[in-house]
């Protein structure tokens, strides 16, 4: 039996697309028809060449000291219930605390929560959704809800079937921090290090900005909680923390059979395993256009003035139209 604690202190500048990011494809280069696709249709070095990325971004340096906690107690034992059969069991709970930084410079995605746009404009309906702030109008200064529901049991047996013939087996559970318990990279807040989109175009196909000036608005600047649930309306949320998030753990088992052949020894096996509540590294595409809207063809390519723009706070960088099958 024992106890496992750990102190968990990092501190890091934290900065993405610090020289600026720029991606190119062949879609500014695809004639004479822009919607047809091949091997030969266009080609991404010759975009380059013309100076027009299709996607980029410029980010900004920040520097953080992030911190967490970790505590474990454990018991483990062996049983010889009889001369032929032994047990271990033994039983671990764990508790990772989620992350804090030292000026409170987190945030995370409210999924629930009513949008102030819901009264800005003018017959939108509802709309959910916003960033909310670390120890911001009353919210905690953690990261994520603590998961305190963390027992990792284990089981093993060991079985004499016959003088030469042995039985195996053992399962458990084991817990990882992910990003609940994380104390370091990418956990500042992208109010307080803003990444600033590169738009080179409305349609995909035509170009409105190069690389002679990709960013013409100006740069994002930090502001902080300031705008609270307004926080970059109108732009990418480039990562987005869910305060609901579970601790991952791994189900691990096995079973083998051991025979002894005179002087020779046999043995086959089982392994298998289970991930749960297992990080994605790829991200929730939570605006993906309904599948209805893709019978829409090229007409969503179509630009229209964005409906929802008399509403939104002026912005500078928010006077890109939208797609009208995509109001969102």
């Amino acid at each position: 039996f024992g106890a496992d604690v750990r102190f968990h202190s990092v501190r890091q500048d934290r900065g993405i697309d610090l020289g600026g990011n720029y991606s190119f494809n062949n879609g500014y280069t695809r004639g004479p028809n822009v919607n047809t696709a091949g091997a030969t249709a266009g080609d991404s070095i010759a975009s380059m060449l013309l100076g027009t990325p299709a996607s980029g971004s410029f980010g900004t340096l920040l520097e953080v000291q992030g911190a967490n906690e970790y505590f474990a107690f454990y018991a483990q034992d062996d049983w010889r219930l009889s001369p032929k059969l032994t047990l271990n069991l033994g039983l671990r709970y764990e508790l990772e605390l989620p992350r804090t930084e030292s000026q409170d410079r987190l945030d995370w995605f409210d999924f629930d929560v009513v949008n102030p746009l819901t009264e800005m404009v003018p017959g939108v309906g509802t709309l959910k959704g916003g960033l909310r702030f670390a120890a911001v109008d009353g919210n905690p200064r953690r990261h994520f809800d603590t998961d305190a529901v963390n027992f990792a049991p284990r089981i093993g047996f060991a079985y004499q079937a016959t003088p030469k013939t042995v039985l195996r087996g053992g399962s458990g559970i084991f817990y990882g921090a992910g990003s609940i318990g994380a104390g370091g990279w990418n956990i500042a807040s992208q109010g307080y290090a803003p990444t600033t989109p590169f738009v080179g175009s409305i349609d995909g196909f035509v170009p409105i900005t190069s690389l002679s000036n990709p960013f013409p608005d100006g740069f994002s600047q930090p502001v902080g909680s300031s705008e609270g649930l307004l926080s970059l309306v109108g732009q990418d949320i480039a990562r987005v923390f869910d305060r609901n998030a579970l601790l991952p753990y791994n189900l691990q088992w096995n079973f083998s059979i051991q025979r002894q052949f005179g002087a020779n020894l046999i043995e086959a096996g089982y392994i298998g395993s289970q991930g749960t509540h297992l990080a994605d590294g790829s991200g929730h595409l939570i605006n993906q256009l309904r599948p209805e809207a893709l019978e829409l063809g090229t007409d969503l390519q179509r630009t229209v003035d964005n409906p929802d723009n008399s509403g939104i706070p002026s912005r500078e960088y928010w006077h890109v139209p939208i797609s009208k099958a995509c109001p969102s």
